[in-house]
């Protein structure tokens, strides 16, 4: 066995005489490793260095070599697998090897920037953990191959859940799947306080051609110059020719997605950008990865487009309260694409005071826009175009009321080149027939693909033969007369006389003059009269006005009128409407019911000086 030996020889002759012994002979056997354990004298647990950099609290952990017996450790080394930067293993010196002793410390001392889980020791070629000179009590060298790792002992052994943390948590992922934006660290996490995450739009960002009515308030809140660019209003109809009454905000038609002083008003009002509070519902954390769902209001506002996340400093932080670092390196791309947004352009009649004229839309452009960068014409956005015209209804004193007309076959005959953008429809020349416009839109990107699909409805009403009454001194029976010589309409989209669409080209409210509708005259002193509008999607009561044209009539229409009287209004405004996309003629000198429409000056209402509606203003 190992330890002190001492052996006494002496001889035996054949005869059974005992010699005397010899000189005893004395040695130490020593065999078998001299290490036997590796332990430290900290328990289990995370070490970390506190405090500020001008006041830094390090721990200190020693790892202990335990030998079998008294030993020197002279230049003794081992090294642990503290990760730091690009150093993967730390090198420890011997504390007290000049001593002689069954136990040595090497002393780790924990600095900025080391991570390890868990601590664990070092082993070199052939098992050794130890570098240096061990050497016995008689200062006798001990063979390295006797102080290898000590097996069943050793510091993962004694100690498997001694960790080392001190950096701050860093991003070393960011995926976006669906809907789910990951983010993961370096660390385990918790949530920190008062951070966002901002996702913003990178390059290719166009404006939105439709906002709903809360994204626009929620940025108009930000930026109230959106006014300027964005209207409320409708579309014409769904695919199946359905009215699309809900309101939205849509991007005037005078402006393009790509316009830049849109682009610069949406991103004053953050439209680009989607940031979510680290503290909201939407965001939750397991371990290292933090996840943020980005749906409703935190939902990414482009599809197909490419974002950049900047994730703010101190967003989360690990276990022992180290905040984490800044990371605005990670770009992420949404999946998918938007659908098309067909624009209509729809305006009103233009009115030149110092002419005397009105000129009525016939005509309309269109535009189509995709919001996802990168589509657009002749790369992934394509589109077909319908027409049908509607021949104009007459109404007389004997028709049935006018229904509306369902769409029918579409004109074979139109030869309108629509493969440009932006197109027009509609006609310059026909100014009785009704148009309606069928446009299909495409766009595709990679392998998805989204459809729109809009009609456009060309809507026009005209007045034949409209008479001043006979009850004005001096009136002729004629034309529609000297003093106030200009036909406007006035309506709504309900019998009852109510506004309820957004966007209707006219009102019944007697205090809305502005919403007065010019009409225009054929012909000098034709005596008939036409409108012509895009803006109707829905079923509408127009009621034709006598009055004049000041210079202001652009903005806020006549400064004094009378309503048409008698004629087809008796007989009930449901049995005249005026249809999207039809035509429709009111024979003002047919004698109905309670004789032909005429307009009275003693019904007359007026707005004064401050724009206020004063009534039965006698001429």
């Amino acid at each position: 066995s190992n330890g002190k030996h001492t052996i006494y020889a002496y001889q035996i002759d054949a005869a059974g005489n005992q010699g005397e012994y010899a000189t005893p002979v004395t040695f130490t056997l020593d065999s078998g490793n001299v290490l036997t354990n590796v332990t430290a004298d900290k328990p289990n647990g995370t070490y970390t260095v506190k405090g500020t950099e001008e006041a830094l609290v390090q721990d200190v952990i020693n790892i202990v070599l335990e030998f079998r017996k008294e030993v020197y450790i002279e230049n003794g080394k081992i090294k642990v697998n503290v990760i730091n930067e690009n150093t993967t293993e730390k090198e420890l010196t011997c504390s007290d090897g000049d001593i002689l002793s069954k136990s040595h410390k090497f002393t780790y001392t924990v600095e900025k920037g080391d991570s390890c889980n868990p601590l664990n020791t070092v082993v070199a070629t052939g098992n050794v953990i130890l570098t240096g000179t061990v050497k016995d009590a008689d200062r006798k060298v001990i063979p390295a191959k006797y102080y290898t790792n000590p097996s069943g002992h050793t510091l993962a052994d004694n100690r498997n859940g001694i960790k080392v943390v001190t950096d701050r948590p860093t991003v070393q992922k960011v995926e976006l799947t669906g809907t789910t934006l990951t983010i993961e660290y370096s660390d385990d996490v918790v949530k920190g306080t008062g951070k966002n995450i901002v996702i913003t739009h990178g390059e290719g960002y166009k404006a939105p051609a439709v906002l709903s009515v809360e994204m626009f308030n929620k940025l108009k809140a930000k930026n109230s110059a959106l006014s300027t660019y964005y209207e409320l209003g409708t579309n014409g109809s769904d695919a199946n020719g359905n009215s699309d009454l809900t309101e939205k905000y849509i991007l005037k038609y005078d402006y393009d997605a790509t316009d830049t002083t849109v682009i610069s008003a949406l991103e004053t009002a953050g439209a680009k950008q989607v940031v979510v509070p680290i503290n909201s519902s939407y965001v939750t954390i397991s371990e290292k990865v933090v996840t943020v769902k980005l749906e409703d209001s935190y939902a990414l506002p482009v599809k197909g487009a490419a974002y950049s996340v900047n994730i703010a400093e101190g967003l989360v932080s690990d276990k022992l309260s180290h905040t984490s670092v800044a990371d605005n390196t990670k770009t992420v791309t949404s999946a998918g694409i938007e659908a098309p947004v067909i624009r209509i352009q729809k305006v009103n009649e233009t009115i030149d005071v110092s002419a005397k004229t009105v000129t009525q839309p016939t005509t309309a452009g269109v535009k189509i826009d995709c919001q996802t960068p990168g589509i657009q014409r002749g790369n992934g956005l394509t589109w077909t175009v319908k027409r049908q015209t509607n021949a104009i209804d007459t109404y007389t004193k004997d028709l049935n009321p006018i229904k509306k007309k369902t769409v029918g076959d579409w004109d074979e005959n139109d030869n309108t080149d629509y493969s440009q953008l932006p197109f027009s429809i509609g006609s310059e020349t026909d100014l009785t027939s009704g148009f309606i416009y069928y446009i299909h839109a495409t766009a595709t990107k990679d392998n998805s693909t989204e459809t729109a699909d809009e009609y456009a409805y060309r809507t026009v009403y005209r007045l034949t033969d409209p008479e001043t009454s006979t009850n004005v001194a001096g009136g002729t029976n004629n034309a529609v007369g000297s003093t106030y010589p200009q036909l406007w309409l006035r309506g709504g989209d309900d019998t009852s006389g109510g506004l309820s669409t957004a966007g209707f080209p006219f009102s019944w409210n007697t205090s809305e003059f502005n919403m007065a509708r010019a009409m225009t005259e054929t012909s000098k002193n034709s005596n008939v009269w036409y409108f012509v509008t895009w803006k109707i999607n829905t079923t509408a009561y127009p009621n034709p006005l006598r009055g004049d044209l000041p210079s202001d009539a652009e903005k806020k229409g006549p400064s004094v009128w009378c309503w048409g009287m008698q004629g087809p209004i008796p007989t009930g405004l449901s049995n005249y409407p005026l249809y999207p996309g039809q035509g429709l003629t009111i024979e003002a000198k047919t004698d109905y019911k309670y004789g032909n429409m005429s307009f009275y000056n003693k019904h007359c209402e007026y707005r004064d000086d401050n724009d206020n509606v004063v009534k039965a203003k006698k001429q």
